[in-house]
């Protein structure tokens, strides 16, 4: 098949979370199947392109070729050329829905004017406006759109009158309103030919009220086109250099990892979280039970940047706690490595998540996670149950302090009883997350679109 993808993001060149690292996954598991794979993505000022390839009115598009089956295009064009992806400075840009509307019509008319592919798979608001704009620009000489989800709370909204800064009729949106506002999540549910989000369990929870962020009642009346399909991770990037034979060789990125948080070394349970400091992720629980959690015989290791609200609290834990913690308010790719291996607990206590990868990070280096059983983590993580030696994991499902401790509590029960620790840690790294498994998936879902 011939598979375009477009995307707000994409590694290596422009990323801000996981949805960079998901689509370059996709893509390159596709191309390595046998699939000529194009990804477009705007080329902000911060990308340096290579060669033009083609010319599409006042756009230039360029590429990056990484195979032989795998094409990156980028979208040249003033409006993209910034340093920052969605804004700078802690602020959205004021043109976000001229950018991105155009990027989802550049894509559309260079995926039906230049080249033969046979399915668009788009992601994400930033390209909602795709189909809609297909549909009524080609009529039925069209091809097949895929909208993946990777997380319903973004969505992208807009006031109606903005529709005059592209030069789109107004009622082209008029049908696709949420409280009187252009919403481009909702235009992609309802215009792409299939719905599908990053995990088996979102699927699910986004037709309810809890979860499905004003959009349920619109996801349930398209339940017949909306798949879950799990992401997986980039395994050869990830892998640690230790097999389960040779586990015993973690216990030294442990104290890797002690000695550069400036951690006192001894055999107590270290747990880390490398996370994005927002309420999804469940830092207001962590923060509620941090000072109970800290009065144990425990380590912990942070990594991230975010709420600048969360921020200062941390500040406060790493001048109260200064012998337990490791604060690190920042982005360090070197870090996160060392999280993930050094770490024997890994924390994420999600109000809600989508797919999540530091859980399947952790679990193929034999960190074992602690998580609530929502999302994706429903689908990864699985409560150890010692009677039976199965299971890989910690789970809470209130969405609350207590339950979070508890689980933790278990935890650390574990760690003294070396047996079920490794058997735990093994469990772990016997998992499969390739995105090879996620690639045949899509595969599947293609070929049904190409047969409808």
């Amino acid at each position: 098949m011939k598979i375009a993808i477009a995307s707000s993001e994409l590694l290596p060149f422009a990323k801000t979370g996981g949805l960079a690292d998901a689509v370059a996954s996709l893509a390159k598991a596709l191309a390595k199947k046998g699939n000529i794979v194009y990804t477009f993505l705007p080329r902000y000022g911060f990308i340096n392109g290579d060669r033009s390839l083609l010319s599409l009115n006042d756009v230039k598009i360029t590429e990056i070729e990484e195979n032989e089956n795998l094409h990156h295009l980028f979208i040249q064009h003033p409006i993209f050329n910034r340093k920052g992806i969605y804004g700078e400075n802690g602020k959205d840009y004021p043109d976000n829905f001229e950018r991105f509307t155009l990027f989802s019509k550049y894509v559309v008319d260079t995926v039906l004017k230049k080249l033969d592919v046979d399915i668009l798979h788009i992601n994400d608001w930033h390209t909602g406006f795709a189909p809609l704009y297909m549909k009524n620009k080609y009529g039925d000489n069209t091809i097949p759109v895929l909208f993946t989800i990777h997380n319903l709370a973004y969505q992208g909204v807009f006031p109606l009158s903005y529709a005059e800064k592209i030069g789109a009729p107004s009622e082209w949106f008029k049908d696709f309103l949420q409280e009187g506002m252009i919403n481009f999540m909702k235009i992609g549910i309802l215009t792409a030919d299939a719905i599908n989000t990053v995990s088996p369990t979102y699927a699910k929870e986004i037709q309810t009220k809890e979860f499905g962020e004003g959009l349920d009642k619109f996801l349930i009346q398209r339940r017949k086109d909306l798949y879950g399909i799990l992401n997986g991770i980039d395994v050869d990037y990830w892998k640690p250099p230790y097999t389960t034979k040779t586990l015993g060789m973690k216990e030294n990125f442990k104290k890797i990892l002690k000695n550069k948080s400036g951690l006192s070394d001894g055999d107590i349970p270290l747990f880390g979280i490398v996370t994005r400091l927002a309420e999804q992720k469940g830092i207001d629980i962590l923060l509620e039970g941090i000072n109970r959690f800290l009065s144990m015989n425990v380590n912990f290791v942070l990594l991230g940047t975010g709420d600048l609200k969360y921020h200062s609290k941390f500040e406060k834990i790493a001048k109260k706690y200064p012998d337990k913690t490791s604060i690190n308010l920042k982005f360090d790719a070197e870090l996160a490595f060392d999280i993930y291996r050094g770490a024997d607990f890994f924390l994420m206590p999600s109000r809600f998540e989508p797919c999540g990868l530091g859980q399947m990070i952790s679990l193929i280096n034999g960190t074992i996670p602690i998580v609530r059983k929502t999302g994706g983590l429903a689908d990864t993580v699985f409560e150890y149950r010692k009677e039976t030696g199965e299971g890989n994991g910690f789970l809470f499902e209130e969405y609350s302090t207590e339950p979070f401790l508890k689980a933790i509590k278990r935890a650390i029960n574990i760690y003294s009883e070396k047996e079920h620790l490794r058997k735990l840690r093994i469990n772990g790294m016997k998992s499969d997350f390739s995105f090879d498994k996620s690639a045949s998936e899509y595969e599947k879902l293609y070929e049904k679109l190409l047969t409808q």
